[in-house]
């Protein structure tokens, strides 16, 4: 339960979401964001929220003024975000929320992970950053074991 962190293909990161994250590992994750922008180098990221459960509206309140702090490193340093949501009417929302509020970086809100991985590794292209192809394993092994 709660969030997984792999970064062991830097720069390319997987966050996988399950369940209802508790306070305590919520307020973990925020300050490994904050960490993760004060490395100071660029990076891709995908969300992978398929199993996640919502946050209250404390939660969230706290999400967004952490984009608010770290916003301008996230714009400079995130070549790009994919969100994996299974729900058709969380994925709406998010893009109705997005486009009312746009995040710092490019993003894809997708239903399935190999859409927003593809998409994510041509942001590695453009933005002429070597993409770890090693990665490509461990982001189908996700697909796999989601599918089983």
């Amino acid at each position: 339960m709660g969030i997984e962190v792999h970064d062991q293909y830097w720069p390319f990161m997987v966050e996988i979401y399950q369940g209802k994250a508790t306070t305590e590992e919520l307020a973990n994750h925020r300050d490994q964001m904050r960490a993760l922008v004060g490395r100071g180098e660029r990076y891709g990221i995908i969300y992978d929220m398929r199993g996640a459960e919502a946050e209250s509206i404390e939660e969230r309140k706290k999400d967004a003024a952490l984009i608010k702090e770290v916003g301008p490193e996230v714009k400079r340093l995130c070549i790009g975000c994919a969100f994996i949501v299974s729900n058709p009417i969380i994925r709406i929302t998010m893009n109705f929320v997005f486009f009312l509020a746009p995040p710092p970086m490019p993003y894809k809100v997708s239903a399935n992970i190999e859409e927003g991985h593809e998409w994510l590794v041509e942001q590695f292209r453009i933005a002429g950053i070597s993409y770890p192809a090693a990665a490509d394993t461990f982001v189908r092994g996700l697909e796999e074991a989601k599918a089983a």
